[in-house]
């Protein structure tokens, strides 16, 4: 499949007894299956509809910039009233270039997302050179990755840190365990289900404080003077560091 084809949809031949998937360009059978679909989970939207087993929760709809101007050295990273229930970034490039966005959970940001981030880029003296977004699964891993052959992998499996929005990390590691499970399943007819429970072994604790931090998050960085005050108590304790890190927030939790 190819990456200007859409699915439209999936077929089940009974005489076979596998799935056809639908495109805009053919049709495709398989013996298995690797869903990299992004955070949509087109596969598992196709076959079960809205059911939240197979398909990534709290969907937070994010814009980004390519921009140019006097950029900082750093990765900086902006919360409160910028972001309400979320949080804006500027991350460099290279020479005076940047990438500066915006995420912010549905419903909690007044007005539109994308004159919202050209504000905030002309307020730093941003030049915006392209535009980009779409939408970060933030609500932890899909209760189910795999669906008979097929394997959830990366957004399409909800392995996003939701305290964060990183996902490339996770996406690797999941495309290799998805590939070597099937290799695995091949020669030695190992379930195909060993690739979830290694990925929930190797990435569940940093995915579930994630979470957890995000969920903190939610309710406590929503006004500027909450959110700097929270951030004075947590930073000489370490506590930011350790949420950037994903693991436990504070030693309280």
């Amino acid at each position: 499949i190819q990456m200007d084809e859409a699915m439209t949809r999936i077929q089940h031949q009974r005489k076979s007894n596998r799935d056809v998937l639908v495109t805009t360009k053919g049709r495709y059978t398989f013996d298995f299956l690797i869903d990299a679909s992004g955070s949509l989970a087109h596969v598992g939207r196709l076959r079960h509809g809205d059911d939240e087993r197979y398909r990534p929760k709290d969907q937070v709809p994010t814009m980004y910039a390519q921009v140019q101007g006097d950029v900082p050295e750093t990765f900086d990273v902006f919360l409160g009233s910028v972001a309400p229930s979320g949080y804006a970034w500027i991350i460099p490039k290279g020479p005076n270039t940047a990438n500066v966005g915006l995420g912010v959970r549905a419903g909690y940001l007044k007005g539109n997302l994308k004159e919202h981030l050209q504000a905030f880029c002309d307020e730093l003296g941003f030049e915006v050179l392209s535009w980009g977004g779409g939408w970060i699964p933030m609500g932890g891993p899909v209760k189910t990755m795999v669906d008979g052959t097929t394997l959830a992998v990366g957004d399409a499996a909800g392995l996003v840190m939701p305290s964060n929005g990183g996902g490339i990390s996770q996406a690797i590691i999941s495309g290799c365990f998805a590939a070597e499970a099937i290799l695995d399943h091949l020669d030695t007819g190992a379930p195909l289900t060993a690739y979830e429970d290694r990925l929930r072994a190797s990435l569940g604790r940093a995915l579930k404080n994630s979470l957890r931090t995000k969920n903190m998050g939610y309710a406590f960085f929503k006004g500027d003077l909450m959110t700097e005050g929270i951030l004075r108590i947590l930073g000489p304790i370490g506590g930011i560091k350790r949420a950037m890190e994903c693991d436990k927030p504070v030693w309280l939790f």
